[in-house]
């Protein structure tokens, strides 16, 4: 080991270490800095937009999700009677439920009024509109014929049963402050 040792020191004698970075890099390490101050003098982006009034916020939360209720209502109707394997299994039903469910959840945490009910409302609204009422050739999307008025009651009840029970229950966040 001793032999070793010697080698190293050897090899090494002759070399500078560089106690000091070169002039490249201390021009390099310079603009580096000056790069971080100047990142750090700007604003961030919620310093350059202006905050929006919490109440504001809130009502545009709202908007937009009772918007996602009008959506999940079309869907629901739309695949009310989608099956399986030829078997008919209502998936749309559970699906809009458990989606109804949370944005009821969520407009809770925006608002205590009837307002949280609003989600809720747009999609019993699209169901009523686009399910029950004739279009332009007399056709009804939602059928009450024996054959569909299983898949249609499902939609309708469990569309509405998890949301219902989720207020029922006291589960529903309390608006943040």
């Amino acid at each position: 080991m001793a032999a070793k040792k010697g080698r190293s020191r050897k090899k090494n004698r002759g070399r500078a270490t560089p106690a000091s970075p070169a002039p490249a890099n201390r021009a390099a390490a310079a603009s580096t800095t000056a790069a971080t101050r100047d990142r750090d003098a700007r604003p961030s982006v919620s310093e350059r937009l202006p905050a929006l009034d919490p109440e504001l916020r809130d009502r545009i939360l709202l908007a937009l999700l009772t918007l996602d209720g009008l959506v999940v209502g079309l869907l629901g109707v739309a695949f009310t009677y989608q099956r399986f394997g030829g078997v008919a299994i209502p998936v749309a039903a559970l699906l809009a439920g458990l989606a109804n469910a949370a944005l009821l959840w969520l407009a809770a945490g925006h608002t205590s009024s009837g307002w949280r009910w609003a989600p809720l409302g747009a999609w019993g609204l699209v169901v009523l509109v686009a399910g029950a009422v004739p279009g332009p050739g007399g056709n009804v999307v939602l059928s009450t014929s024996p054959n569909y008025l299983v898949q249609t009651l499902l939609l309708l009840v469990l569309g509405v049963a998890p949301a219902v029970v989720l207020s029922r229950t006291g589960r529903l966040p309390d608006p943040e402050a």
